[in-house]
């Protein structure tokens, strides 16, 4: 009988969880102790220089940035957020139909409304109005406003794909954000939980209907009073700075609502402001540099017969990956913040101990 060649497998080594902060500070110190003896027993070549780089790449690893990278790696974060992107495309392709038909039905004829309702479409997803200056677009406001406008029972069908489309976004966004932290699947009746995911999604909508309302009166406001006080040479640069605050805060309240109410997770209340205000911001940056983002796919001559599309995806993987991104490094502090709990709580088992074992002795 032919006898089969075996390749001798290398002893498993177990690393370090990201989460586990305790046992990468040890696997630092362990690294030290080993290239002291390196350097003692006068061992030198390449031994020794790799000795040096596992110390450095080890506490490089102990820094929460690359905690969180290795974290959003490792728990397949990219393969989620595309998938998250694939559910937004449609959902947003949804609500445009039944949102810009309701809007051609309640404001039918005020032309000022309807430039303030595309405005605001065109800052939250960039990319999907052709506004006519030659930056591309997906879509004509006035060719959407026209086809939709006489749609009728067809408007009550775009609704219903809407929801579906938006309750999956959310409940994939919920399935993410879950999966990074590790927990198993809410559980819950699965129609009570499309009920909660509706009101999050209302919550949602809501956020960003007065967020714009009151972006549409501050703009106004301080346009009025920088008129009234002849500084129009500081107008568009202050202009800008309350657009991008406004942002911010839109983002910001966008993500707390996520990481809140849509993933059913429970993590401190300060984790949980600094992991929205980190995706907040982040989802603010990239929202300002996305025609620069954007504009590196449509030109692309190999693209150019879909690269709207293809850009719209790119925006919604990007922007996805920021929430999660987020969400891993709330997994990191609470991770931490745990950690340091259950230290602080044997700290303060042996304190008493040791004082009830001092009474008795005495």
């Amino acid at each position: 009988m032919a006898r089969t060649l075996t390749v001798p497998k290398p002893p498993p080594v177990d690393q370090p969880y990201p989460t586990n902060l305790p046992d990468l500070r040890r696997r630092v110190i362990d690294a030290q102790v080993r290239l002291g003896r390196l350097n003692r027993s006068g061992i030198g070549g390449s031994e020794l220089l790799l000795a040096r780089m596992n110390v450095v790449l080890f506490r490089i690893s102990t820094t929460q940035p690359v905690r969180v990278l290795l974290l959003y790696v490792e728990r397949r974060g990219p393969l989620m957020a595309a998938g998250l992107a694939y559910r937004l495309f449609f959902a947003i392709a949804a609500l445009l139909v039944v949102g810009f038909a309701t809007v051609g039905i309640v404001i039918a004829g005020n032309e000022a409304l309807r430039t303030i309702s595309v405005n605001a479409l065109d800052q939250s997803v960039p990319g999907l109005i052709d506004r006519g200056q030659g930056d591309g677009g997906l879509l004509k406001p006035q060719a959407l406003f026209d086809a939709t406008s006489g749609l009728g029972w067809a408007i009550v069908v775009f609704t219903i794909v809407m929801l579906v489309t938006s309750l999956g976004w959310i409940a994939g966004m919920r399935q993410a954000m879950r999966g990074l932290f590790a927990l198993r699947p809410v559980a819950m009746n699965p129609f009570l939980l499309r009920v909660r995911d509706l009101g999050t999604l209302a919550l949602l909508g809501a956020v960003m209907l007065v967020t714009t309302a009151l972006g549409v009166i501050a703009n106004n406001t301080l346009d009025a009073l920088l008129l009234v006080l002849r500084l129009s040479a500081v107008t568009q640069i202050l202009t800008q700075g309350a657009g991008f605050l406004l942002m911010i805060l839109l983002d910001t309240l966008m993500a707390a609502i996520l990481l809140g109410s849509a993933s059913a997770i429970e993590m401190p209340k300060p984790i949980l402001r600094r992991g929205a205000i980190l995706a907040g911001f982040g989802s603010t940056v990239l929202r300002t540099f996305s025609a620069q983002i954007l504009g590196s796919v449509g030109n692309n001559p190999l693209l150019f017969s879909f690269a709207v599309i293809l850009a719209l995806f790119v925006w919604f993987f990007l922007l996805s990956q920021v929430y999660l991104l987020a969400t891993a490094w709330c997994a990191i502090a609470s991770a931490d913040a745990q950690g340091a709990a259950e230290r602080e709580h044997h700290a303060k088992a042996g304190s008493l101990r040791q004082r009830s074992r001092r009474r008795l002795r005495d």
